[in-house]
């Protein structure tokens, strides 16, 4: 897959504690908001990592800060994949932060510095770590050259009296404040272009991805559209979109395929489930339940989707030794209709997503929509 370059705005790194010192400061790379959907790899013991999606919000060649909708814990160790690189890095829980309306923002870093790893257009400079060194030693250069040439002034000051300099020398220096004068206007131009630059990308982009939005997903509500990340890229999927055979087998059922799905997922309230189609032809599937984002991930390809009633949860023949909980219905994901092992569970308890494996996903009774 071609990496594509993503263009960013920087932004101010917000004050280190005191205990942290300028050290800290200057070990840190500088932070830009950059918004994009990754996915998120949770641990599990003695069996596959559960993959779930996030989103950026800020990022740096040493982490980022992430809105994710299922819990994690500070210490934790989870592993990120940028979806249009295939690139993966192990990171580590540095922070978690719950807002009172129950938004989780988590703060990961990095186990090494990454500069490549946003693929970001135009990165800070202080993102890679030998352009730091080379710069420090720029700086320091450039100091012992101002020290010199203080010594220097000072010394030719002290051998000729104001009264007898040259006027030449008088011309070259009134040159040379000129010079100088226009230099510090020009940088002082383009350092505000450069800002102008960056906030008109970042906020045109922003601008041209809601008029996309509002284009391409006018089957999703407005209120659940908003809750998905980078729905812009995508489109909800239509009967075509699924198995010809899970298509026949899921109506034959009472049940009608669609990119939408409602069920009582959470136990209460209203939800929702979507399957919606990439770009490369991916499927991605997102539950929004009481106004939040509950689950989002990727899958190379998904026969059907349905709805199983919370009633028929319990007559469920399951693959593993214990059963997996919910607070309402469930929601079937089969990823080949010629598989009846390839059936997966999706299962809502709290802010968590549950996952369970049925023997035989036909042998479920799915009952009928409401």
């Amino acid at each position: 897959m071609p990496r594509q370059s993503q263009k960013c705005s920087a932004i101010a790194d917000p004050p280190e504690s005191k205990k942290a010192g300028t050290q800290a400061a200057a070990r840190r790379s500088r932070r830009v908001r950059h918004e994009m959907r990754v996915a998120v790899y949770l641990p599990q013991k003695n069996k596959e990592p559960i993959r779930v999606v996030g989103k950026s919000l800020v990022v740096n060649a040493h982490g980022a800060l992430l809105t994710l909708g299922t819990q994690v814990a500070v210490g934790q160790e989870v592993r990120l994949l940028n979806p249009r690189t295939k690139e993966t890095i192990d990171c580590q829980v540095k922070r978690v932060t719950v807002s009172d309306a129950g938004k989780q923002y988590v703060g990961v870093e990095f186990v090494a510095v990454s500069p490549s790893f946003w693929n970001i257009e135009s990165p800070p400079l202080d993102w890679d770590p030998a352009h730091a060194r080379t710069e420090a030693a720029t700086t320091a250069d450039a100091a012992a050259l101002e020290i010199a040439r203080k010594i220097a002034f000072s010394q030719q000051s002290q051998a000729n009296s104001a009264e007898t300099v040259d006027s030449e020398d008088a011309q070259e220096a009134k040159q040379h404040h000129t010079r100088r004068t226009i230099i510090t206007a020009l940088a002082g131009g383009a350092a505000l272009l450069s800002v102008w630059g960056a906030t008109t990308l970042f906020t045109g982009s922003r601008g041209q991805n809601v008029a996309r939005t509002s284009a391409s997903t006018r089957a999703i509500p407005l209120a659940d559209g908003r809750l998905i990340p980078e729905l812009a890229s995508t489109r909800l999927a239509t009967p075509k979109d699924f198995e010809a055979s899970a298509v026949t087998w899921l109506r034959g059922l009472g049940q009608e395929p669609a990119g939408r799905v409602y069920g009582n997922y959470a136990g209460s309230g209203s939800s929702a489930a979507y399957v919606l189609v990439e770009k490369d032809n991916a499927r991605r599937v997102a539950i929004i339940a009481n106004g939040r984002l509950v689950y989002d991930a990727e899958y190379p390809r998904i026969a059907i989707l349905a709805r199983v009633p919370k009633e028929a949860l319990a007559g469920i023949q399951w693959a593993d030794a214990s059963a997996p909980v919910g607070d309402g219905d469930g929601l079937l994901l089969v990823r080949s209709f010629d598989a009846p092992a390839s059936g997966v569970i999706l299962l809502l308890q709290g802010s968590q997503t549950m996952t369970g494996s049925p023997i035989n996903y036909r042998q479920i009774n799915l009952g009928r929509a409401h």
